[in-house]
């Protein structure tokens, strides 16, 4: 289907990183692409249509002014859509990720790197004035460059993701999810770190400087599952992810998490995927 409006631009810094933004808008509604998965951070904003979506193994139903944050590795599958207007945004981590930047919207923040939440905000008609703006002086910029020109993009950038980030919060503080906070955020992001080399609550209680006993009545208080719990959970969506995406054996993959014994992998993967490795492969195909 011919759209009437497809544009896409395109921001190489002098570094060789990358920042896109396309917008498409159609006609009637219609499916913009089947996947997404890319080494870039990708925000796409559903802004007029509906659709399901899987991501990382979940599925969401989606209607008008909606906007996903995916991070490298993640994959957005469609399984069914329809589409008039969107728009996304894809940045490599060098453009944006560095250390100066604030820690909620880091890349590592509120809005991505966060399997525990949904990955995704709702917009009101305010919101979507504001966000529209944004986008307005990304096309802006980038079809007539000036001075400190990446620079501006960057600035841009950031005002997207601060006022996602405070609308993100707000979502949490209005539903009955706990706010991560402390002690809780610290561990969700030592879990994303080392989630392949450390498996044992003890070594992230270590890590925080508590006991694990401190460690698992927080996390139940604030999160309502255990430190264990969480652990086990990235691992097994890790371990998805490359079952799928990868062309990687069983027992490469089980080396790449940890563990020693495949043998040993595929019995955890059984307990908490219900399925062996090999079967969950098999069903893929």
């Amino acid at each position: 289907m011919e759209a009437i409006r497809i544009h896409k631009l395109e921001a190489k810094t002098h570094h060789g990183h990358s920042f896109k933004i396309c917008a498409v808008n159609f006609d009637e509604a219609c499916v913009i692409q089947d996947q997404i998965q890319s080494d870039l951070f990708n925000i796409i904003w559903v802004k007029n249509g509906s659709g399901t979506y899987q991501i990382d193994f979940e599925t969401y139903e989606i209607k008008d002014d909606t906007i996903f944050f995916l991070t490298p590795g993640q994959v957005l599958k469609i399984k069914d859509e329809a589409i008039r207007e969107g728009y996304r945004i894809a940045f490599s981590q060098d453009f944006y990720c560095i250390e100066s930047q604030g820690k909620e919207i880091a890349c590592n923040g509120v809005l991505f790197n966060n399997i525990y939440e949904l990955p995704y905000i709702k917009l009101n008609e305010l919101d979507k004035t504001s966000f529209e703006g944004i986008i307005e002086d990304f096309f802006e910029e980038l079809e007539n460059p000036g001075t400190s020109h990446d620079d501006l993009i960057a600035t841009y950038l950031k005002l997207f993701l601060i006022q996602a980030t405070r609308l993100k919060k707000r979502e949490v503080l209005q539903s009955d999810v706990p706010v991560k906070q402390g002690l809780v955020d610290e561990f969700s992001e030592l879990v994303e770190r080392h989630f392949r080399t450390k498996h044992a609550v003890s070594e992230y209680a270590d890590l925080l400087n508590v006991a694990p006993k401190t460690l698992t009545k927080r996390l139940q208080l604030e999160h309502a599952s255990t430190p264990s719990e969480l652990i086990q959970k990235r691992i097994t969506l890790e371990a998805k992810r490359l079952l799928t995406y990868s062309e990687q054996s069983v027992k490469e993959i089980a080396y790449e998490l940890g563990f020693e014994d495949p043998a040993y992998f595929t019995r955890f993967f059984k307990k908490q995927a219900t399925f062996s490795p090999n079967q969950f492969r098999s069903q893929l195909i």
